[in-house]
């Protein structure tokens, strides 16, 4: 390494001795998720500890429970269970029978609600695969 601090890889390349340190941005760090224990307790925030008993009053009988609808709170966010919980009541106020299972479409409308929320945030796009072929170069039929 000479004067200037730079060490000489290759003939007529330079590379610096320290490499400059890219600029990291701040992510936001996410909540962390309750544990079983805390979800056996009421939520600190008495909106979404309503919703919860909301969720599990409306999805009876063999419907969500309590920990249950405060788990699913706690993954999905107030807002898209908010959403999910008016869309279920619109429907059973309309049909109450059309709704075989409340909490499985329940859970189905708020898993919807906050992937259309957050759909901008993927950052990892997936190409389709392209079919193998077989060693033959051909496709197999299977008669």
């Amino acid at each position: 390494m000479d004067a200037s601090g730079v060490q000489p890889a290759l003939p007529g390349l330079l590379l610096p001795a320290k490499m400059p340190k890219q600029p990291t941005q701040e992510q936001p760090k996410p909540n962390p998720k309750l544990n079983r224990r805390q979800l056996t307790q009421p939520l600190t925030d008495a909106l979404a500890e309503k919703l919860a008993n909301d969720i599990h009053a409306w999805t009876k009988p063999n419907g969500l429970s309590l920990m249950n609808a405060r788990k699913l709170i706690d993954t999905y966010g107030y807002t898209a269970v908010g959403k999910g919980l008016a869309n279920l009541r619109a429907r059973v106020e309309r049909d109450p029978d059309a709704v075989r299972s409340r909490a499985g479409l329940l859970i189905t409308i708020v898993r919807g609600y906050w992937k259309q929320a957050h759909q901008n945030e993927r950052t990892i796009q997936f190409e389709p695969i392209k079919p193998r072929r077989s060693k033959r170069g051909k496709t197999r039929d299977y008669r």
